[in-house]
């Protein structure tokens, strides 16, 4: 019973107070958007599924990016010498590397591999250093509603300055700054100096801060004015990783972020080489922003999670700084990644936090070789039947950001792997991860990610663009399109043979499927499909043989005319073979609320049971989670397991908080395996931005907290969203999450996922 999936435990705390839509409708779309919805409802529309599979393959492997939003959306130390030089050491080989180390890195790894360039940056030494520090601050709206951009501006104020350490900072992006006289109308410059915010350009004009050609003039003028034998370049906002880069300009909504082919082609533009790039923004410490700046700077410091909204503490690395200008980066990062995980333990300790330093020098020479090798293999390994165990050691790699994004922890999911590539490649990343620091629930996550694609496919065409642009290895992007032209084409037949459905198929009783389709039905769905996309067309990168493939989805599809359920000592059992097991890679709980009217949706949770022979039992007596007895809408996100008492469970819960839209991250660990509440994120629900916020803060005595539900008709149309129950005023000590026994007429159905992140619907359970 190995293949079966791990679902959390449930903490019964009583009787729910009621579930009940209330006040008027809320508009703006589902609340708890699935993938493949259109934002019309879970059953999405535009098109045959088969048509919008072959957009998507068009786009993968034709280019056309710019059809992709919204396709297959899912919102269901060390010291140096002057030169920089460091001991040469060579890398252990694959054999030898011990996967069991763990995630933090306990001192500063000062090996460097053989072969790494020299730094771009030279230390003169004994205090004679000059350094330029540029902070890019795109306000946007973590100041205009939290003032963040001013506490971090307070912070470096009330450090020490000289005249060896220049802090210069650009302002812009911002509809209102919290701290008086920054311009919410016009760019401006600034020095921090002797603990004022001194202007040295009042109006530099009024300019998009996502435009590469701002964050261009923005270095040329700092170093012509501050010249300086070390510059350093921190970039302050949101940030979304891989695929959406760096940046929101709140002033400048439709110009988008800066990807990071836009970021490349400013830096180069600007001719610095810097000593480190830093972002203190959410999710920017991943592979492809790693290889963008081998080229611009010796060190990066950045983020695999969601920042909390405080971010960076300034005051205690720049006072060290400052005293010693002649400092070696390493140190400098270590000083921001310890200064920036205590402080972040200290005053919102139950919110998880990332950062990390990697030498951009050894990355340059030490992953490319393996990266290369492990691509190849891969491919083999999905050309020759086995991306089934790719799949699943992608499904149970570390995420981040809720597995919104699809990026995650790129050791991790080597590891999963485990293949004589896959640790020559990890051994490759961690020597050029040189600290690492999390906090001590975020486990499993070593310092940098990587976008492989999971739930959205459809991101291949952006993700392979943009690593072309920045010169990732060629052999990357043919592993990422043949993972996703299988993973869509094994979508594809599910749904040509009618073989998904969607949870009101469930709801109303309507055939799921008429059973899985043999190879000669896959062979004709999959030939169209190949005739369609590729005739006429440039194949290269592209190894999937259509034979071998037809074959392969024949053979591990799955059979969804098997979710029958059946009675067995009073309780309804659903029985599935091993190998079907072994094809689904998450299992969730869909709960829907009849009020006589229609249904309130109450999302997706990972609870669920089997009985001592592996058979999914159905639940007899509702429960659902709630938030001191008031039952919530919540979606499962993702899960982590690093042992069987070890591991992360995390969801999101919509709602209302002082009377703005926000999404609350609830969090259930082995420390807290009843759930916690580990703070809100803000909720764009206009597509403002593709870059993600920071979390704003843990929740306060007086906040008043109102949940949202979605609401189907009977027909199955999503009609709007409403509050959920009644509202709370909060009181810390007082705010419980657990499980509660649900009164009212429920329909349940359990949505399973397969190896091809294909959903389908159990009928529901009343």
């Amino acid at each position: 019973m190995d293949n079966r999936p791990r679902g959390r435990e449930k903490h019964i705390s009583g009787t729910s107070q009621g579930v009940f839509r209330r006040g008027e409708s809320l508009g703006g779309g589902p609340v708890g958007k699935r993938k493949g919805s259109s934002g019309r409802g879970p059953e999405g529309g535009g098109g045959s599924p088969f048509t919008i599979i072959l957009i998507i393959l068009a786009l993968i492997f034709g280019g056309g990016g710019g059809m992709l939003s919204g396709l297959f959306s899912d919102d269901s130390s060390p010291a140096q010498s002057s030169s920089q030089s460091q001991p040469q050491l060579s890398i252990p080989v694959a054999q030898d590397m011990d996967f069991s180390e763990p995630t933090t890195t306990a001192q500063v790894d000062v090996n460097v591999a053989n072969g790494a360039r020299d730094k771009y940056t030279t230390i003169k030494g004994n205090k004679k250093d000059q350094t330029t520090i540029m902070v890019y601050m795109c306000g946007t709206d973590l100041e205009s509603r939290s003032g963040m951009a001013t506490n971090d501006l307070k912070e470096m104020a009330k450090a020490a300055s000289s005249d060896q350490v220049n802090l210069v900072i650009y302002t812009g992006g911002c509809a209102k700054w919290q701290i008086r006289g920054i311009s919410n109308q016009v760019n401006q410059i600034y020095q921090v100096k002797d603990g004022q915010l001194m202007t040295l350009e009042s109006n530099m004009g009024a300019k998009s801060m996502t435009d590469p050609n701002t964050l261009t003039e923005f270095i040329k003028y700092a170093t012509k004015k501050f010249p300086a034998n070390r510059y350093d370049l921190i970039m302050w906002d949101h940030g979304s990783g891989s695929i959406n880069g760096y940046g929101y300009d709140q002033n400048y909504q439709r110009s988008g972020s800066m990807t990071l082919s836009k970021m490349n082609q400013a830096l180069k533009n600007a001719g610095t080489k810097f000593d480190f790039i830093g972002f203190d923004a959410c999710l920017m410490a991943t592979a492809e922003t790693a290889s963008m700046l081998k080229e611009h700077a010796d060190y990066m410091i950045a983020s695999e999670e969601v920042e909390p909204g405080i971010g960076w503490y300034y005051t205690p690395w720049l006072e060290k700084y400052v005293k010693n200008p002649s400092m070696d980066t390493l140190s400098i990062g270590k000083n921001i990644i310890d200064s920036y995980v205590e402080e972040c333990a200290r005053r919102v300790g139950r919110q998880g936090t990332t950062l990390s330093i990697v030498d951009l020098a050894e990355f340059d020479a030490l992953v490319p070789s393996p990266l290369k090798n492990w691509s190849k293999a891969t491919s083999e390994r999905i050309q020759k039947n086995d991306y089934k165990s790719i799949a699943q050691a992608r499904h149970n790699t570390r995420e981040f950001n809720q597995s919104k994004i699809d990026q995650c922890d790129f050791v991790d999911f080597l590891k999963k792997m485990d293949t004589k590539e896959s640790k020559s490649l990890a051994q490759a990343l961690l020597s050029s991860i040189k600290y690492n620091r999390t906090s001590s629930n975020m486990s499993n996550a070593y310092g940098l990610s990587i976008y492989f694609p999971n739930k959205k496919p459809s991101n291949v065409s952006v993700a392979t663009q943009i690593n072309n642009d920045i010169g990732l290895e060629k052999e990357f992007n043919s592993v990422l399109k043949d993972y996703a032209s299988l993973q869509i084409a094994g979508q594809t037949v599910a749904q040509e043979n009618g073989n998904t459905g969607n949870p009101y198929s469930s709801l109303f009783g309507q055939p799921i499927s008429s059973g899985t389709s043999n190879q000669d039905e896959t062979a004709q769905i999959l030939q169209s499909l190949f005739y369609s996309m590729l005739s006429g067309r440039d194949r290269s990168g592209m190894t999937l043989d259509e034979e071998e493939t037809t074959q392969y989805i024949a053979e591990n599809q799955f059979d969804a005319s098997q979710l029958v359920w059946k009675e067995k000592n009073g309780k309804p059992i659903l029985s599935l073979s091993e190998e079907q097991w072994s094809l689904v890679t998450e299992l969730e709980k869909n709960t829907f609320v009849d009020d006589g009217s229609g249904f309130i949706d109450l999302g997706c949770d990972n609870t669920f049971e089997f009985d001592k022979n592996g058979n999914l039992v159905g639940e007899s007596e509702p429960t659902w989670l709630a938030i001191n007895e008031q039952p919530v809408a919540y979606y499962h996100a993702s899960t982590v397991y690093f042992s069987d008492d070890n591991y992360s469970y995390k969801g999101y819960v919509p709602a209302i908080l002082n009377g703005e839209r926000v999404d609350l991250l609830i969090v259930f660990d082995q420390d807290n395996p009843s759930g916690y509440i580990a703070g809100s994120i803000r909720n764009y629900d206009n597509m403002e931005t593709e870059t993600v916020s920071k979390v704003d803060r843990e929740l306060q005595d007086g906040d008043v907290l109102e949940f949202i539900c979605d609401y189907y008709d009977y027909n199955g149309q999503y009609q709007s969203s409403y509050r959920l129950g009644n509202a709370i005023t909060v009181k810390t000590d007082k705010l419980k999450v657990s499980d509660v026994y649900l009164t009212e007429k429920t329909r349940i159905t359990y949505k399973i996922t397969d190896i091809y992140s294909q959903e389908y619907w159990t009928p529901a359970l009343q």
